[in-house]
Order: structure tokens, then sequence, then C-alpha cells
């Protein structure tokens, strides 16, 4: 005999104890490798920003890496240029001014996220860097770190189910759209 059980409820899959608090509806008890067998809670939606209490869709929704990859992008060719107007193109290609270009982009957007709530880029592509606390402004401090983190591009990659990088969860800041 075979029971079908509806799609949101999973079988109890652990110790007959932990199995009957689990039934108790509302029991904020966890098992790691256990099943509970009521349904899942609306705080464990799949929706990125579902932990932030982010909407799904709209203006404050978390931003797709799309409009942030293209965000970045549009910063680094105007922080290229930049350089190219400060330095010779070889020297900021091949020689002593490299570095150039990247600080600009550090001091870029470490200026305007703590001014405008973004950088260039993504002010143009409808993007905004705000505090996970609800704080107002992302603040200066917050906006260096968070930019010098970006530079380094390893904390940038590595994100969590709410796409908030490494550099995002160390000052408090999520990456949400505005349109």
């Amino acid at each position: 005999m075979t029971v079908v059980l509806p799609a949101q409820v999973r079988a109890p899959r652990c110790r007959p104890a932990q199995a009957a608090a689990h039934r108790e509806v509302g029991n904020p008890a966890r098992s790691v490798g256990c099943f509970r067998a009521y349904p899942r809670d609306v705080d464990e939606e799949p929706v990125a920003g579902g932990r932030r209490r982010l909407p799904a869709s709209g203006p404050g929704r978390v931003a797709s890496w799309g409009a942030r990859a293209a965000a970045l992008a549009l910063d680094w060719f105007a922080c290229l240029f930049a350089a190219f107007a400060v330095a010779s193109r070889d020297a900021v290609v091949a020689g002593d001014a490299r570095w150039v270009p990247l600080a600009l982009l550090v001091a870029e957007c470490a200026v305007l996220t703590a001014t405008l709530g973004g950088s260039a880029g993504q002010l143009v592509l409808g993007v905004r860097v705000r505090r996970v606390d609800g704080g107002l402004a992302v603040g200066v401090g917050r906006a260096l770190v968070r930019s010098v983190l970006i530079a380094l591009v390893l904390p940038a990659v590595i994100f969590d189910r709410d796409r908030r990088g490494l550099h995002d969860r160390a000052v408090g800041t999520v990456v949400v759209s505005a349109r």
C-alpha cells in the first residue's frame, strides 16, 4: 500500500521523538538529516531576498546578476577611460600606471555609493546599494570597505541564496533594483 502525501508535506525520517516534535504545528525545532512532517514555513522561500523580506518583483527586489555585471562593466570602462586621460595609454596598459583604473574604480564606487547609493553604472541601470538594517545611507566607511572587497574579486563571487556576496555580508548591505 502506497501513501501519497501532498507536495508540501514530507514524511518524517528521523527518530520517533523528533518526528513527534516536528508534527507540532509552529514548532521551530530543526534537525539535520530529518524531514519535517508539517508544511514548509513561509520564511523558507527559495526567492532571493526572501529571508530579508524583500519583494519578489518590482522596486526593492534583489538586483539581477545581469544588471550587476553590466553596472560593473560600465564602471570599469569609465575608470579605464579616465585613467587614459590621466596617464598615457601605454603606461595604463603595460606600464607603471596599471593600478590607476583599479584605484579609480575603488574611489568612484566608494564615493558614489556613500553619497548617492550606488556607483555610476548602478545609478544608470537602476540598481541601488542599501543597508540591510534599514539605515538611510551606506556611509563612507562601509562603502570603502565594500569597494575594496569588490576590487579583490573573490569576495564578490562568493555569495548566498539572497545574492549577497561576501562584500555585502561584511558591511551589511544588499543590492536592490530601483525600477
